[in-house]
């Protein structure tokens, strides 16, 4: 089974993948259906998909999140109850993913503080769009204060977390350019990885074009390797 669209990624601890041009696409979306799939030929690590659509774009498709709760995919591990992965123990992890904002959720009203998800562990370690009446178009994550951007622009961040040191451990990447270093806390047990959404409650609208989850710490010149396999499809 084809781990991505690209041979030419990082696959070195590579986790899991959710990417709209790898050959098993086709199988993995349904509208209104639930699936558990194989990740990378394993048994081990499968993706649960419920309600994303497929949305084609111009050259290459993407996994189109809505205003609604119940359009999320998650990250799985079958040898965990519950759908859990486990970033708390071994070196660290980090999440690579391309995606693009297109609209705000319902949920996002005058004086409210909500985040549409785009990928979440556990509440102190995600990525999420901040609601545009708190803050204007911009994302918010750990390690990253707020950054704007663009509506219908497609963005590459990447997060890695060092489990083997306690300072300075954190790393945010955006297009390649390393955007901030900080001091957060490790992950402290397993839990569930969403996609798409903050908690199976609030998700984001717009696209997720790939999303790659290892279970290592990606060194720049990694980072660097992902997006320039990557950065074609997505950046006229």
């Amino acid at each position: 089974m084809s781990a991505s669209a690209n041979p030419d990624i990082v696959t070195d601890n590579l986790f899991g993948v959710i990417d709209s041009q790898a050959t098993e696409r086709a199988s993995l979306v349904s509208a209104g259906a639930d699936y558990n799939m194989d990740l990378l030929g394993s048994s081990t690590n499968r993706i649960f998909i419920n309600d994303a659509t497929t949305v084609p774009s111009q050259n290459q498709n993407y996994f189109g999140f809505g205003a609604d709760s119940n359009t999320y995919a998650q990250l799985t591990d079958s040898n965990l109850s519950s759908y859990d992965i486990d970033f708390a123990t071994g070196d660290g992890y980090s999440v690579d993913v391309w995606f693009m904002r297109t609209g705000y959720g319902t949920w996002d009203t005058a004086g409210g503080t909500y985040y549409d998800g785009i990928w979440n562990y556990y509440w102190n370690h995600y990525l999420a769009f901040r609601g545009q009446h708190v803050t204007g178009n911009k994302i918010y994550g750990t390690g990253l204060s707020d950054y704007t951007i663009e509506m219908n622009r497609w963005y590459n961040v990447v997060m890695t977390h060092d489990n083997n040191i306690a300072s300075n451990m954190h790393k945010v990447y955006i297009d390649n350019n390393l955007q901030q270093t900080s001091t957060v806390s490790h992950p402290s047990t397993a839990r569930r990885f969403y996609v798409g959404n903050w908690d199976a409650g609030w998700s984001m609208v717009g696209g997720i074009g790939c999303i790659r989850i290892y279970k290592k710490v990606l060194t720049a010149s990694e980072v660097l390797q992902n997006y320039n396999a990557t950065k074609d499809r997505f950046i006229r």
